[in-house]
């Protein structure tokens, strides 16, 4: 797949909603430091585990989700986050980031869940995750990055994160009304 052809692809999604070492090894680095420079590689791990959980949860959206509008967020961020794997791996059918205890975790609590309460609380861990995965865009692009296309990757994601926060904020308040 091409690079350019995937940004503008995730743009694409961005504007209608809104990571080479082995995965595994990058899986057992410690969490990112909020408001921390991240290194490239740094950057492609984090952003493949936050991608991972938030594709996950989408998954499970997709079929527990009871309101319309959680179920059309939760396509776009699974089609979202399969292009940005897709882009920071340069594979066509990137393997899921192994996800650390903490996600699982929240994944296996969110998957009890049911009607009403599962739709508020996937929303609630979408927006947590996704003001984690702009931290980390911003922590990379903060470090003044040399690669070209990991620092075109990185901004496209920031925009298109920020577009999801404020997505999901309207739906968080439709929930609670």
């Amino acid at each position: 797949m091409n690079r350019r052809d995937a940004l503008c692809t995730i743009t694409g999604i961005a504007g209608t909603a809104l990571l080479a070492r082995p995965l595994a090894a990058m899986a057992q680095q410690a969490e990112p430091v909020t408001g921390a420079k991240l290194t490239m590689m740094q950057y492609k791990k984090f952003t493949l585990l936050g991608g991972t959980f938030a594709k996950q949860t989408s998954q499970v959206a997709l079929t527990q989700a009871t309101n319309p509008k959680v179920r059309q967020f939760a396509q776009f961020e699974f089609d979202e986050q399969t292009v940005v794997a897709q882009v920071l791996t340069n594979l066509a059918d990137p393997p899921p980031m192994p996800l650390d205890s903490g996600h699982a975790a929240t994944l296996k609590e969110l998957q009890a869940q049911s009607g009403h309460a599962f739709d508020v609380a996937y929303v609630k861990g979408q927006i947590a995750g996704h003001q984690e995965l702009l931290s980390i865009q911003q922590g990379y692009l903060a470090a003044r990055p040399t690669d070209i296309d990991s620092e075109h990757a990185a901004m496209f994601a920031r925009m298109s994160i920020m577009m999801h926060l404020t997505m999901l904020a309207d739906i968080q308040t439709m929930l609670s009304a």
